[in-house]
């Protein structure tokens, strides 16, 4: 992860996305099919070119066999990859083990369920470039309707990316 400056690439920003995966089995397809058109070059709201270059779908041994759905999708699809986790070590491992495999110059994680809208992702770019951020998290209406202890794993985590990757942190 890292600021880009505001003179990018012809080509643009390439984006990874990392989801991980406890029980998508039925919201996984729609999800991949409303980041399919990023794949392409993709105008920010503030003109930024940018495109999804990856999705990582992070099976962590759910008990749907989301594994399935990840399978096809990442057959159907070129710009989709697995990984999986030996036994669920929890979301946010999930998540960690997804950035790690990325290769885009900015990762971009979302929920398997919709709650951050893959249409948002450019809003979130442009804050993230415009604040000079080198981590950027957007912020759902859903977080608040979170167990206390999960929003205080999220919190925990967030501070250790942050820690590990250094930098300014920004939330939208």
């Amino acid at each position: 992860m890292g600021a880009l400056a505001e003179d990018q690439p012809v080509n643009g920003v390439d984006v990874s996305v990392v989801i991980p995966v406890y029980q998508g089995r039925e919201t996984l397809r729609p999800l991949i099919d409303a980041i399919a058109p990023l794949t392409q070059q993709t105008l920010s709201p503030e003109g930024r070119s940018y495109n999804v270059s990856e999705v990582i779908l992070v099976d962590y041994c759910g008990p749907d066999r989301s594994g399935e759905v990840i399978d096809a999708l990442a057959t159907e699809f070129t710009f989709v990859r697995r990984a999986t986790l030996m036994r669920n070590y929890g979301e946010h491992a999930a998540v960690a083990a997804g950035i790690t495999l990325t290769r885009g110059s900015w990762v971009v994680t979302i929920d398997e369920d919709f709650q951050h809208d893959p249409g948002q992702l450019g809003i979130v770019l442009d804050g993230a470039i415009s604040a000079g951020a080198d981590l950027a998290y957007g912020s759902s209406a859903q977080s608040e309707m979170h167990p206390r202890w999960r929003r205080a794993a999220s919190t925990a985590s967030k501070r250790l990316v942050k820690a590990l990757f250094g930098g300014h942190a920004t939330t939208f």
